[in-house]
């Protein structure tokens, strides 16, 4: 007998062969065959024989082999790029170090302040990925339920980096830079990011590639505004972040709940977050080959011989010691994270000096650009391996993390405090162009006719929302 199931352009095939009732052995071998649909070719091919001193299965029995996943073949990626990205900034700290970190003629030093904040900014870009894949790798280690770790750790891992700045910024008392980020971030994401991003399929353009756009992207302006909200008596306080928290927290229950009442969306909703991780580099979150060496599933049990018991062993105790080395690889994770935000704070605050602006206006434009580049990476490698709705999904998604729970994880550290004259530009500025952003990419998702000229005109329409925005903030500010 034959099952059969399909995952994306590929299928899964698992044959068996049906026993006489009269028989105690299976003659013949089990096999699982991999084919996808566009070249109906065998990818993969899974055997395993019978021992014959096992008791005798019905079809009944045989079909709890359904429960059987195969994990898809894929083209084989470099895992460690994360971790020369990283070693790449470590490289350009220890250059700045050499130099002369704590100088004060290098801190005044405009080239110096740009090296040093490049190469923290490749330092959180490499890191944030470490951990984020680290923190995946632990979480399925304690059996934590996929659909939880993607609304919750990817979901905020093209983040860590604000959550980082937010952090230690508001640790220094440089809660300026810190809000700065948060919409700099916001804004260049959901305009250039987002353009080049739609440039790069402009006939993606369409509902069908983001069915939920009026909830997420309504969900994500109001994070903005109720962030804008607090901010109008000049400060951050924490019960205002415990609040937000709680928001989040809400946004992402409902959306677990949804997934578990609607067993279709949820699919989509777990399968859209696996993809997600694949992109940042996480290669656990997917459908694994689960066969025993000599196991028979008989009325949901799966008996195993003896010779399976010791391997199971062994295996176990190899989990224990990979969850060890993922969890070294988190703490230097972790440790990187922080050496980046410090010196992407330390850089940020020098060149705000230099060029005698605001620690806000450095936060909205140089380190909200930086920041944000990891979901940039993110989309864009998404597009290009035709997967738009994960490139969106991800842009949108990110822009709902950061004003509810970057910037209120910094707060708990530490209130926030603003000049009247940053509470004017956020108002003034920033908001109103955020909502425009947000209301504009509502107008363009919700079309039912995709055209390619009509993807290339929001791409660039939201591309030059971008500029006329740096344009306004470093003209008008002064003037709030």
């Amino acid at each position: 007998m034959t099952r059969s199931k399909v995952y994306g352009d590929e299928k899964h095939t698992v044959s068996i062969p049906n026993p006489s009732e009269n028989s105690s052995e299976l003659q013949s071998p089990i096999s699982i065959v991999t084919t996808n649909s566009s070249t109906q070719l065998p990818i993969i091919s899974i055997s395993k024989s019978a021992q014959p001193d096992l008791p005798p299965r019905s079809n009944s029995d045989i079909s709890q082999l359904d429960l059987i996943q195969v994990k898809p073949a894929r083209k084989r990626e470099n895992r460690f790029i994360k971790y020369y990205i990283a070693l790449g900034g470590v490289v350009i700290i220890g250059i700045c170090a050499v130099w002369g970190l704590n100088s004060e003629v290098n801190r005044g030093n405009i080239l110096f302040n740009l090296l040093l904040m490049t190469g923290a900014l490749i330092i959180l870009l490499g890191a944030s990925n470490i951990v984020l894949e680290n923190s995946v790798h632990l979480a399925e280690v304690f059996h934590v339920p996929e659909i939880v770790i993607g609304l919750t750790l990817v979901s905020v891992g093209t983040s860590i980096p604000e959550i980082f700045t937010s952090i230690i910024s508001s640790y220094q008392g440089q809660g300026a830079l810190t809000i700065g980020d948060i919409y700099g971030s916001w804004i260049t994401q959901l305009t250039i990011f987002l353009g080049i991003v739609i440039l790069m399929r402009p006939n993606t353009v369409g509902k069908r590639f983001i069915p939920f756009v009026k909830r997420d992207a309504g969900i994500m302006v109001l994070s903005l505004i109720f962030l804008s909200i607090h901010i109008l008596n000049g400060s951050v306080k924490r019960w205002e972040a415990i609040l937000s928290i709680l928001l989040f927290l809400t946004y992402n229950i409902y959306l677990y709940v949804d997934a578990r009442r609607n067993p279709v969306s949820g699919v989509e909703t777990l399968y859209d977050k696996a993809q997600l991780a694949q992109e940042m580099g996480v290669q656990s979150l997917q459908k694994t080959t689960k066969v025993f060496n000599s196991a028979v599933i008989k009325e949901g049990v799966a008996f195993q011989t003896s010779e399976d018991a010791k391997m199971n062993g062994s295996i176990k105790w190899r989990s224990v010691f990979k969850s060890l080395g993922y969890l070294f690889l988190l703490v230097i994770g972790v440790l990187l994270c922080y050496i980046g935000a410090r010196y992407v704070v330390q850089s940020g605050a020098d060149t705000a000096r230099i060029f005698n602006v605001s620690e806000y206006i450095i936060g909205v434009t140089i380190v909200g650009f930086g920041t944000g580049l990891p979901e940039l990476i993110v989309s864009a490698a998404a597009m290009i391996k035709d997967k738009p709705d994960i490139a969106y999904g991800n842009l949108i998604g990110s822009n709902i993390v950061d004003p509810l729970f970057s910037i209120s994880l910094g707060v708990l550290v530490r209130p926030v405090a603003l000049a009247q004259d940053e509470v004017w530009s956020i108002l003034g500025i920033s908001l109103p162009v955020a909502v425009i952003v947000g209301l504009s990419i509502i107008f363009f998702f919700t079309r039912k006719k995709v055209t390619k000229g009509g993807g290339m005109f929001s791409g660039f329409a939201l591309m030059s929302y971008y500029f006329i925005y740096i344009i306004l903030t470093l003209v008008l500010a002064r003037f709030f």
